[in-house]
């Protein structure tokens, strides 16, 4: 059972993926001597892999005609030969974790034609000594030059890389005061944290502080930045973006033991008081309607807080751990208007009236109460949060009110007894994954005057019909026709449906993504056309083998498609059986030998295209790279475990 909700929690990690546009989700690449690379949508070219065995690597400012504009993920990843490597000055972007490992690299100069250099991307080179920095960087990642002889060599203090803060260098110093140099426009996620700093003063030219960045400072009494900052004010020590809509942090080191936030803020942001041990109490103002994940989280003496009838969003752990929390009763848990979690055991087929007047459901408040059989819901809910009734087994019944706005991400997944779901006029959003392994959902039903989704014959889309969203996986239909004129069949689309074994897809669907017929055990066959461009990560062809915990291949998949097209490329590359087909129409039967040409099934490689696998395992990695995010699951596995 165990094992079966940590798959839950890693396929709702995967759905963080699908923030990325699907032409950040490559499955093949194109060759060019050593270099393997893909074309990206300005025309451009991103680097996926050397495949090389030099030591002195040239990057070419073009291939193929085409401007060499990044260095993808991961792309010389662990490449333990390369001594050196030079960076033409096309580059304008240098990729998650890029020359990770490269033991050997001494030295490197990055062009000032790039702007852009993400996590890890020069972590572990461990004998790199020499690094020349240009200011044309306006974003630098968290860890790229860590674990790098350079770092090292570095001393404590502060430490720059062009115009960015990289790090502070000082975890064992005496307490003392951080000035951030004027010209300095960017501060590195995390850059500042664990450190003995008492005051941190930011200065005007600063344009963006990453996510973090002054974490886990015990000492710090006060952030302060000039007052010319397009971007960012103080008050009172406590900083906050420029409008004063956002709390950023309120630092742990201040010393007052109540807090009132100020009138204006709308958004309390991720971990702006996690881990306080002073405060006791704050009043949040009614202006707020956002809480962030783990903004309270570990505040241990926080005893009272003030949670105005505006807010309607709380994420997951906001308010764990805190003194707050811990003085709340067993049973279940309000945070002004919103219902925040439920405290102790269920009671067996419990069913819950969730208060009338409650504005919002938190995100994860019922994750996982397999208990639960019923949900009454309030016509006064305006949002659903994301996970909110993730893995609530035994959930046969939920309605959705009729003012409700908003349902986040794998709300309803796992709720394997939902039987249908009906999606009023009201709602304008639905999270990825919403209805993801509802195997009992057999219909999801869209009022006709919604202004943003609408169903057909229980299939989700959005209004325009361009997007299939949701194909429920109790619906017991054997073949499907998708209307034409859909362009897009979203991520997760179709999964677990074990009853479909023919989908019609037409000329006019161009993306298929990641996962959208995963464990669609009875479907075998699937025709690809020329018009599609992009196929998402093990899209078909795949099923989760329970018993084992691994995903494995269907047997005896076929794909038929056109030579060098996407399909082609995708049976390659994923060693699937594929057959080509004899014209670009498509069918509107299900596909028979006789619909094919007479070539036999084959697996032989065209001779331009080569699978681009270090492609595919960096559109996985770019997932760890929404760092929070992930510490929200890794939590809710370490609770399974304890």
């Amino acid at each position: 059972m165990k094992t079966r909700k940590i798959l839950a929690l890693i396929l709702t990690l995967v759905l963080i993926l699908t923030t990325l546009p699907f032409s950040v989700i490559p499955t093949t690449a194109a060759t060019a001597g050593d270099f393997t690379y893909s074309i990206l949508e300005d025309g451009t070219v991103s680097i996926t892999a050397y495949t090389g065995s030099d030591t002195v690597v040239n990057i070419p400012r073009e291939i193929d005609s085409r401007e060499v504009s990044t260095i993808g993920d991961l792309a010389f990843y662990s490449y333990s030969n390369l001594t050196s490597v030079t960076i033409p000055n096309s580059v304008k972007s240098i990729g998650l974790m890029s020359f990770e490992s490269c033991v050997n690299l001494t030295s490197i100069s990055i062009p000032d034609s790039v702007t852009f250099i993400d996590n890890q991307a020069f972590y572990n080179c461990t004998q790199l000594a020499s690094v020349t920095f240009p200011d044309s960087v306006t974003s630098l990642g968290s860890s790229a030059f860590d674990d790098t002889k350079w770092y090292d060599n570095q001393p404590e203090g502060p430490i720059y890389l062009g115009r960015c803060l990289y790090s502070y260098k000082a975890y064992t110093s005496p307490q003392t005061n951080l000035t951030i140099e004027q010209g300095t426009i960017y501060i590195t996620p995390w850059a500042v944290m664990d450190n003995n700093l008492i005051s941190i003063t930011v200065p005007e030219s600063v344009l963006t502080i990453g996510e973090s960045a002054f974490i886990h400072c015990d000492s710090l009494s006060s952030v302060n930045v000039d007052a010319n900052n397009q971007n960012y004010k103080s008050i009172d020590g406590v900083l906050f973006n420029k409008t004063g809509t956002l709390l950023i942090q309120y630092p742990l080191g201040k010393t007052a033991t109540a807090y009132n936030i100020p009138a204006g803020v709308e958004t309390i942001s991720e971990s702006a008081f996690q881990d306080n041990t002073k405060l006791e109490s704050v009043v949040i103002p009614d202006s707020v309607t956002r809480i962030d994940e783990f903004a309270f989280f570990s505040a241990s003496t926080l005893a009272s807080i003030t949670i105005p009838d505006s807010v309607v969003s709380i994420g997951s752990s906001a308010l764990y751990f805190s003194a707050w929390y811990e003085r709340q009763a067993d049973g279940a848990i309000y945070a002004g208007k919103c219902f925040y979690d439920y405290k102790g055991t269920m009671p067996e087929d419990k069913t819950i009236h969730v208060a009338d007047g409650t504005l919002g459901i938190a995100d994860f408040a019922l994750y996982d109460f397999d208990t639960l059989v019923t949900v009454s819901l309030p016509e006064s809910l305006l949002n659903i949060g994301e996970s909110a009734f993730m893995y609530c087994i035994n959930l046969s019944s939920v309605n959705i009110p009729g003012n409700l706005i908003s349902i986040g991400s794998t709300a309803f997944s796992f709720c394997e007894k939902l039987l249908s779901i009906a999606i009023p006029e009201s709602v304008s959003y639905i999270g990825d994954g919403a209805f993801m392994y509802c195997s009992s959902l057999a219909s999801i039903d869209v009022d006709a005057d919604n202004s943003e989704y609408k169903s057909i014959d229980g299939v989700l889309f959005n209004k325009a019909g361009t997007a299939l969203i949701n194909y429920p996986s109790a619906k017991q239909d054997e073949n499907f026709y998708i209307p034409d004129g859909v362009l897009s069949i979203y991520f997760f689309a179709f999964i677990n449906n074990p009853y479909i074994s023919f989908v019609n897809i037409p000329l006019s669907v161009t993306n298929i993504g990641l996962f959208a017929f995963e464990n669609c055990t009875a479907l075998k066959t699937v025709t690809i056309y020329n018009s599609v461009t992009q196929i998402g990560v093990n899209a078909f062809g795949y099923y989760i083998n329970m018993d084992t915990m691994t995903e494995e291949k269907i047997e005896n998949f076929l794909i038929l498609c056109n030579e060098n097209n996407e399909g082609h490329k995708y049976a390659l590359e994923n060693g699937f059986d594929f057959s080509f087909l004899d014209d670009e129409e498509p069918t509107t039967e299900e596909p028979t030998t006789e619909e094919v040409t007479t070539e036999e099934v084959t697996t032989e490689e065209p001779t331009t295209e080569v699978p681009d696998e270090k492609g595919i395992f960096s559109s996985i990695i770019k997932a760890l790279n929404f760092i929070f995010t992930i510490l929200t699951f890794l939590a809710e596995i370490a609770r399974l475990f304890a």
